[in-house]
């Protein structure tokens, strides 16, 4: 299926959804349920394939049927749906061309609805009108004309409602006054520069006067109506990609009109939110699909946004969140990547920044008291990045540093959210990131930026404070040789944990940072003749203020972790207590909390089974079991934070559903 419509054939609370393929005589119809859920499909064999299917509204707004043409069978009629969901013809009538675009309205206000019937290869404009027989009859305006777009439009405000058509032969918008007979003449023209691809009709900015929309190339053009209906104010809205349909409806529920665009051959859903009377926010580009055939505005019981449809049948619901809950699939850009969180005004309601890796941008969301996201800035960045540290001690200016493992860039983007003001700016590290700290000092305007780097076979420190508007480094070069990885922890002085490998043993030191100097400690040594591929992390990961490193070997033939900390090393084999998770990036690790008072704990995402875990550390820091907090499918960077106030959540960029997902974690 790869166009649909809402419908309610039922008359319940809920928007049922009909699907159909103008390629086939097949449709179904889904069955609304509560929120954005359907139930089960009802699959149903046509008399021939549809090309176009419209509600009809009579004068009390109330849909009385469904007007539909078929290019195919070269028909326009009318069709209702029984009680079941099975659609059924009232009224057809044939023609000796080809009818395409079909339109529905109260003409004359006498109650009865009529339709207007034109084609790309049909001559003229049709209007058909009930006869009591179940037929239609017609009567044609401008025969020798091509019109391929048309809409009811009202010109001179007398109750009468009139036509706009798009000539294709002229290239123009041509107006037809309604005499209050059913009878229309041509009274305006108005020329165009380019062809149109869609022409639609809507109080856009809510003054009580119909406006035009045209797609013209890569841009929106919008006719605004007046008192005299002379459409004098024209704006254009140039779009990055190319709209082939164009829908309205207050998307972001602030009680303007915005729109949204689709280009089918990119897969892109595009949203301009209205900004005033005559202007929209720059686009922001909401989610991307391969495949993508249908847009349409969406309303159900309590839920409003819209849908989308792929050509393999599978439908999308974008809604407007009431607040964060389990299973949230959150849509804001294409390709979110990496992910965070920080505090806007430090109110304890907890905002989103995240990478969007299609536009290459760095977002945020804030939310309002309710926990409802309410704003979203964007900042073009100069690359795409796996990771987003957040200096988020000043409550309206926040600092964000977006960087990647192994590579030399950070980006540093300032955002004074108070006054909407953003700034950026670059830190090199000196050889390839391994890890990345923030460490906030009072008395200071910015935290001071502690990173540990690969050079070769070799590993350094150094951190950046800024003063005179420029980061100042400190380095050391020669932290460690032979090195294979490492991890940073600030506490209680800021240390990076080490492993070495030198073809027999793998040894784990630490380098103590320090502005009057470095100290190195060698802590544990392991015998092996064997190589494995090994990933730690050092942290306090118990509470009591000691630092535990936990390291995980794993070689095609053996895997198994090793604690290392006050109390001695433990080696650790796998069991059903305690899983061994084999780790292939940093980011797979995250600390913090997981319940409410709770200490941080160490969570790892498995890649293999897509689940997080926890690990809970026992025995005074030598041991510790795995807890499966759920599974993540998809998930490319996450944080475990208190969405709400009574629960933690998991909040995960999603790469399978192109959104940012939140899961309630388990108590």
């Amino acid at each position: 299926m790869t166009q649909f419509l809402s419908i309610n054939y039922n008359n319940d609370s809920y928007t049922d959804l009909f699907l159909y393929n103008p390629a086939e005589k097949k449709a179904s119809v889904l069955k609304g349920e509560s929120g954005s859920i359907f139930g089960g499909e009802i699959k149903l064999n046509l008399p021939f394939e549809l090309s176009n299917v419209i509600p009809m509204f009579d004068n009390r707004s109330r849909v009385s049927g469904y007007a539909f043409t078929s290019r195919k069978n070269k028909t326009a009629g009318v069709l209702k749906f029984q009680k079941s969901g099975t659609p059924f013809i009232e009224k057809e009538i044939k023609f000796n061309a080809y009818p395409d675009n079909i339109i529905s309205a109260d003409v004359d206000g006498s109650g009865a609805v009529k339709l207007a019937v034109t084609g790309g290869a049909f001559e003229g404009i049709s209007l058909l009108s009930s006869k009591s027989n179940f037929k239609l009859e017609f009567s044609a305006i401008e025969k020798n004309n091509l019109y391929p777009y048309t809409v009811f439009t009202e010109l001179s405000n007398d109750g009468f409602i009139d036509i706009a058509a798009y000539n294709l032969i002229q290239n123009s918008i041509e107006f037809f006054y309604n005499s209050g007979r059913n009878r229309f003449s041509k009274v305006r023209t108005v020329k165009l520069d380019e062809r149109i691809s869609s022409l639609t009709s809507t109080d856009l900015n809510l003054d009580n006067y119909s406006d035009l929309i045209l797609l013209q190339g890569s841009a929106i053009k919008v006719f605004y109506g007046d008192s005299a209906s002379s459409y004098y104010k024209i704006r254009t809205f140039e779009t990055t990609y190319h709209p082939d349909k164009v829908i309205h409806g207050d998307f972001n529920r602030d009680g303007r009109i915005d729109l949204a665009y689709l280009d089918k051959s990119e897969g892109i859903v595009s949203i301009l939110f209205c900004r005033d009377e005559f202007n929209f926010y720059k686009e922001i580009i909401y989610f991307s699909e391969k495949g993508l055939k249908d847009i349409t505005p969406f309303y159900s019981r309590f839920v409003s946004g819209m849908a989308a449809l792929n050509e393999n049948g599978k439908l999308i619901i974008i809604s407007n969140p009431g607040s964060f809950t389990d299973g949230e699939d959150l849509v804001f850009s294409p390709r979110p990547g990496a992910i965070n969180y920080f505090d806007y005004t430090n109110n304890g309601i907890y905002d989103l920044t995240f990478i969007d890796d299609y536009s290459k941008t760095l977002n945020f969301v804030t939310r309002d008291n309710a926990g409802i996201p309410q704003n979203f800035y964007s900042y073009n960045l100069h690359s795409i990045y796996s990771s987003i540290a957040v200096d988020d001690a000043h409550p309206n200016e926040k600092i964000f540093y977006c960087y990647t493992h192994g590579q030399k860039l950070i980006e540093v983007v300032k955002a004074d959210f108070k006054n909407n003001k953003f700034s950026g700016n670059v830190i090199y590290s000196p050889g390839g990131i391994e890890d990345l700290k923030l460490k906030t000092e009072q008395g200071k305007n910015e935290a001071i930026v502690y990173v540990t780097y690969r050079s070769g076979s070799s590993a350094g420190a150094a951190y950046y404070l800024f003063k005179d508007f420029r980061y100042i480094v400190s380095d050391y070069p020669d932290a460690a040789e032979n090195y294979e990885t490492g991890s940073l922890t600030l506490m209680p002085k800021p240390t990076m944990y080490y492993w070495q490998f030198d073809g027999k043993d793998y040894s784990l030191s630490k380098f103590i940072i320090g502005k009057a100097g470095a100290q190195k400690e060698s802590i544990f040594k392991l015998s092996s003749n064997e190589k494995y591929s090994l990933n730690s992390f050092s942290a306090d990961l118990t509470g009591n203020e000691t630092n535990i490193t936990t390291a995980f070997f794993h070689n095609d033939i053996n895997s198994f972790a090793h604690i290392i900390g006050s109390n001695g090393a433990k080696k650790i084999n796998g069991s059903n207590l305690r899983k061994i998770i084999k780790i292939n990036s940093p980011t797979q690790f995250y600390l913090g909390e997981t319940r409410l008072g709770g200490i941080k704990k160490l969570n790892i995402y498995d890649e293999e089974t897509t689940t997080l875990y926890r690990l809970d550390f026992i025995e005074e820091g030598r041991n510790f079991i795995t807890t499966s907090l759920g599974e993540a499918n998809g998930l490319k960077s996450y944080f475990i934070k208190n969405m709400n106030s009574r629960n933690y959540h998991i909040v995960y960029s999603n790469k399978v559903k192109n959104s940012i997902t939140v899961k309630q974690v388990g108590k």
